[in-house]
């Protein structure tokens, strides 16, 4: 699986949470519009010169990520082709193809989605802990062993895969930067196999599916 043409996608929505500086945070001093960040203010600026302001953007991410997901199924998104796995071994060869992935649009923030305004920069610097809380895939599998086996479709899951995305946007130049991506939970994976197998090699082809999606699931 892809997962950064994932996050690409999300990207273009989530930047959205910048769209029109008319836009309230809700910060620990109270509520301030992104326009007073911008435009130099000293009376909003007194204690936050240091750490800058961090605001809470709970409200406004969960609107993000619900539009993203609508996006994603109205723009044959979700579900979204991936790509065929052939591994050869000494006297086996398991061949995955016609892969589909769906629920891209389950994703939801797990924990807090925070933004903290440097004004000496004019940089804001958006935290993100997203969850993709039901993806689900399938697979037409074949396997040989010493030039027979059996071949059949699957189908898997994968519940509450996490990660968490840091970027930074310049508010003068309008430049996007990624500043941290990486996984914080590859989630829980279940495969059920239909067919004619046997319970060895469903356990053979549990194990070589789990094995394999782990270290895509990294980012």
């Amino acid at each position: 699986m892809n997962t950064k043409s994932v996050f690409t996608i999300f990207l273009l929505g989530v930047i959205s949470l910048t769209h029109g500086f008319d836009t309230e945070f809700l910060t620990a001093n109270g509520k301030l519009k992104l326009a007073k960040l911008v435009k130099y203010e000293p009376e909003n600026f007194e204690n936050y010169e240091d750490s800058g302001i961090t605001a809470n953007l709970n409200e406004y991410a969960e609107k993000i990520f619900y539009n993203v997901g609508r996006y994603a199924l109205t723009h044959g998104l979700d579900p979204i082709d991936i790509a065929n796995i052939t591994e050869d071994f000494k006297l086996a060869m398991i061949k995955l193809t016609h892969g589909r992935l769906q629920g891209i649009s389950t994703l939801k923030r797990y924990q807090d989605v925070l933004a903290n305004y440097q004004h000496s920069t004019k940089t804001l610097t958006v935290t993100l802990p997203i969850e993709f809380a039901d993806l689900k895939f399938t697979y037409d599998y074949d396997v040989r062993i010493l030039g027979l086996g059996p071949s059949g479709s699957m189908d898997g899951e994968i519940q509450e895969f996490k990660f968490y995305l840091q970027f930074a946007l310049d508010l003068e130049k309008f430049v996007v930067s990624i500043k941290q991506l990486k996984t914080t939970d590859s989630g829980h994976i279940s495969v059920q196999f239909h067919g004619n197998i046997t319970d060895i090699i469903a356990n053979l082809l549990s194990e070589f599916i789990t094995t394999i999606l782990h270290p895509l699931l990294q980012v």
